[in-house]
């Protein structure tokens, strides 16, 4: 992305906010520390202050906090990733985990274990075969899973 921004910077000499013109820089060129985990992070925090609203659980006979919440997460690139990483922290479980090759099910009742799913995905490419969990082909079956959040990551 330096290349885009040096680019620019090339033909739009006179724009003072030509650092700006594109994301996923280098930090020696203007990037932003966090910037890998920031949108993941956005998401855990509009979870975090949703479910800290009284009011708002009430209405979905929920209870305040993130602590024991089931969670399904769609993608497990680096939104699902980080989102799920911020979940777990605060006591969320991840129940499943949904990508475009198929997924995985908690067969546990314990919650995945990310760290190794993590590893295994690095590994091979893919979360599915994982021998943690239980393979889905079809993730899509997932989303319909009863849980008490979806997150399209």
């Amino acid at each position: 992305m330096a290349w885009i921004k040096d680019t620019y910077e090339h033909l739009r000499s006179t724009d003072i906010n030509s650092t700006a013109c594109v994301t996923g820089k280098p930090l020696e060129v203007g990037g932003i520390d966090g910037r890998q985990e920031a949108t993941g992070l956005g998401v855990f925090f509009c979870l975090r202050e949703f479910f800290d609203n009284k009011g708002l659980t009430e209405k979905l006979a929920l209870n305040p906090g993130i602590q024991g919440k089931t969670f399904i997460v769609q993608g497990f690139g680096n939104v699902g990733q980080h989102t799920i990483d911020s979940l777990q922290a605060a006591g969320g479980q991840v129940i499943a985990i949904a990508e475009r090759d198929g997924g995985l099910v908690d067969d546990t009742e314990l919650g995945l274990d990310v760290a190794h799913i993590k590893k295994y995905h690095k590994k091979w490419g893919t979360i599915t075969g994982f021998p943690g969990a239980k393979t889905v082909k079809d993730s899509a079956r997932l989303l319909e899973l009863p849980c008490d959040v979806l997150i399209p990551a």
